[in-house]
C-alpha cells in the first residue's frame, strides 16, 4: 500500500486503534504538521491507555513501529504520540 499522504496514515492509525481499543468510540487521531515533520496524535481512553501501555508498552512500540517504517518508505518525516483523555478533542 503507498500512502499518499499523512491523512492515510491518520485513517489507517484510526481503524487500527479503533479495532483494539475497548470504548472506540473515543479514539481520535489529529495530525498537526508544521513544516517536514507530521505529529500524529492518538487520543484514547485513559483505559485503553493503561492496556497499550501494559507488556513494557508492547502495542505502543508496534504502532509506532509500523508507523516509522511507512514513513521512511515513502520519505515522510512523522512522529507518534499517544494521549489518554476523559474526552478526546474532535479530530482535525
Amino acid at each position: 500500500m503507498k500512502v499518499e499522504s499523512t491523512q492515510d496514515v491518520r485513517d489507517l492509525l484510526h481503524k487500527v486503534v479503533s479495532s483494539i481499543a475497548a470504548n472506540p468510540e473515543l479514539v481520535k487521531v489529529s495530525r498537526y504538521e508544521p513544516d517536514k515533520e507530521a505529529t500524529l496524535t492518538i487520543y484514547v481512553s485513559e483505559a485503553d491507555f493503561a492496556r497499550m501501555s501494559e507488556n513494557g508498552g508492547r502495542t505502543l512500540r508496534a504502532l509506532d513501529t509500523v508507523i516509522a517504517a511507512m514513513a521512511k518508505r515513502d520519505r515522510m518525516d512523522m512522529r507518534l504520540e499517544v494521549v489518554a483523555s476523559a474526552t478526546a478533542p474532535t479530530a482535525k
